[in-house]
């Protein structure tokens, strides 16, 4: 699995791609897998691997069919981590793979630009799951699959006046509050991550000063084991 991700990502042939991708697809889609490594790896290297864009499709993408663009794979991402999908499929979906599906996902989202057809579309219905997923009271217990979904925020938002952002960052600054400690500090990470990317539109930069405030309020106001955290976040800005 791990050497397929470092062939994929170096290669600029889109069938060896397609390949890869059509294998690693084939590996997270079986149930029973002896081993939770390999469908780990599999995770790792579909995220690392992102097809050519193809063009908007009437027809819905199908989750049990293999992805052959990049749309296809963010779906199929979509819908692996769908938390009304997983009482059919917790024979294929265990916690240790579903915890890597977030960073997959913006991973694909981002790799070489956003250059899909209807982008914002797709950051738009992949932050709102992601935001449910690190929810206090969200569908998933499992710390593993939160931290996933903390730190792939970070990836995916922006700092723009966009709803979508305000969303974002307003998620991870109620994760940085509640819930389990290494969640909160990774939500933290994200939050400066999220508050230092500009974002689309007239005002990209429309939420740093806030998000900046915030964890330096944080910063003072904390105990110690957690002010270290908040000097990491503030040196990403």
């Amino acid at each position: 699995g791990y050497a397929l991700a470092l062939i994929g990502h170096a290669s600029s042939d889109p069938e060896v791609r397609k390949s890869i991708v059509a294998e690693t697809a084939t590996i997270l889609m079986q149930a029973n897998f002896p081993t939770a490594d390999v469908k780990v790896a599999s995770m790792i290297a579909f995220g690392l691997v992102p097809l050519d864009a193809g063009p908007t499709s009437a027809q819905p993408f199908r989750s049990s069919e293999v992805p052959t663009t990049r749309q296809e794979q963010i779906h199929f991402l979509l819908d692996y981590l769908d938390p009304s999908q997983q009482r059919a499929n917790q024979r294929s979906r265990k916690d240790v793979v579903l915890a890597h599906v977030p960073r997959a996902l913006a991973r694909l989202l981002v790799a070489d630009g956003i250059d899909m057809p209807e982008p914002e579309a797709l950051r738009e219905r992949a932050a709102r799951l992601l935001l449910e997923v690190l929810a206090p009271r969200g569908p998933y217990s499992s710390t593993l699959v939160q931290q996933g979904a903390a730190m792939a925020l970070g990836q995916i938002g922006t700092a723009s006046d966009l709803e979508i952002d305000g969303e974002i960052v307003n998620g991870l600054l109620a994760a940085t509050a509640t819930g389990d400690q290494s969640v909160r500090r990774f939500a933290m990470i994200s939050l400066a991550q999220a508050g230092s990317t500009p974002g689309p539109g007239g005002a990209p930069f429309a939420r740093t000063a806030d998000v900046r405030a915030h964890l330096e309020r944080m910063h003072t106001r904390s105990k110690m084991n957690t002010r270290a955290w908040t000097v990491l976040a503030l040196g990403v800005f």
